[in-house]
């Protein structure tokens, strides 16, 4: 029987446990690889900190609309019920990371409520780069081979620099720029626009995938259906997962269409603007809850010599990854000047 890319169902998510569970696991009603709705999209390790990062009804980069509580647990035990009385161990966002069983509820604006559990041997998660993308040609359209799209066959597929925007129903490689020894492996994930066509993940290795720009229908690797996406900005996410239990997440923007968006790309983020940014230069960051992260570009000067400092709040992360995981807030970042590039 043919087959769509789906997933199973939970309402609590169960984060590096012995039977190696983790985030996108959750999807709560849809596909793991799509972020949708409210969800706990992952809990990271980063600078001695636990932090979560969130999508509220899909969108990512707004940790501080939602409230979190935090407990402590004996292994195996539940967290308590809300109303039980148990005095919470934090309420704070982010909390200090050490070797323990946590359990974190998390309540969205809209009411819902999702859990956590964390099971932490260590405080040092994988070290990570960014997400290098490249394109590669693969088969889209509806076919009865079952090789061609085998981890074997991908692998034989030479991928070429990718450069601006992708056409829809064609594919992608990203690969999360991570140290080998120190990952167990790394679970991909992607955030658009709500109510369209989104892209299919078909992993290669350990820290490898080969990204479909469309939906796909498969029986066994044998394509019965192909949609193509609709253009857009997707946001890719790679959970990079540590053995003992301390993850890492980074993220990478991919428009997807034409190339006539007006974007610029700040780091791994694509940001709308009032034009397109051609090459390199200079915009002001500017809150706005409407723009897919919560930002907007304005003011984008190209061809400026000076390059701004990387905001102060994102430390030495990524600025996307700042963003996702509330190091930065919008609000954080509202009238900062930034470099930027063509999209």
């Amino acid at each position: 029987m043919p087959r769509p890319r789906t997933s199973m169902t939970s309402r609590r998510v169960l984060l590096a446990t012995a039977a190696g569970a983790f985030a996108c696991q959750a999807p709560f009603g849809s596909d793991r690889h799509n972020v949708e709705t409210d969800r706990i999209v992952a809990i990271t390790t980063a600078d001695g900190d636990l932090r979560p990062v969130l999508a509220l009804d899909g969108r990512l980069g707004r940790n501080a609309d939602a409230s979190f509580t935090w407990y402590l647990l004996n292994d195996g035990a539940p967290i308590p019920p809300a109303d039980a009385g148990v005095t919470p161990w934090s309420t704070e966002p982010t909390v200090a990371a050490s070797p323990g069983t946590y359990g974190l509820r998390v309540t969205f604006p809209s009411g819902t409520v999702r859990e956590a559990v964390l099971t932490l041997q260590t405080t040092s998660g994988p070290v990570t780069g960014g997400i290098a993308l490249e394109q590669v040609e693969l088969p889209f359209a509806p076919m009865d081979d079952e090789e061609a799209l085998t981890a074997a066959a991908r692998t034989d597929a030479t991928p070429s620099p990718l450069s601006g925007a992708v056409p829809p129903g064609t594919w992608v490689r990203a690969r999360a720029d991570v140290v080998p020894e120190a990952t167990d492996r790394v679970r991909w994930m992607q955030q658009g626009p709500a109510d369209t066509v989104g892209v299919t993940f078909l992993e290669l290795d350990a820290t490898t995938t080969d990204i479909a720009l469309g939906a796909l229908v498969l029986d066994d690797l044998a394509i019965d259906e192909s949609t193509p996406a609709d253009p857009g900005v997707r946001t890719l996410l790679a959970l990079v997962l540590g053995p003992l239990g301390a993850h890492s997440l980074v993220a990478r923007d991919l428009e997807v269409g034409a190339g006539d968006g007006t974007w610029v790309r700040w780091s791994d983020a694509l940001l709308p603007a009032d034009v397109r940014a051609t090459s390199a230069g200079t915009a002001t960051l500017r809150a706005d809850d409407d723009a897919p992260l919560g930002l907007r570009a304005e003011a984008v000067e190209i061809g400026v010599d000076e390059v701004p400092e990387a905001p102060p709040c994102a430390g030495n992360a990524r600025p996307l990854t700042a963003l996702l995981d509330g190091r930065c807030s919008a609000a954080d970042l509202d009238g900062t000047v930034v470099a930027v590039e063509a999209p």
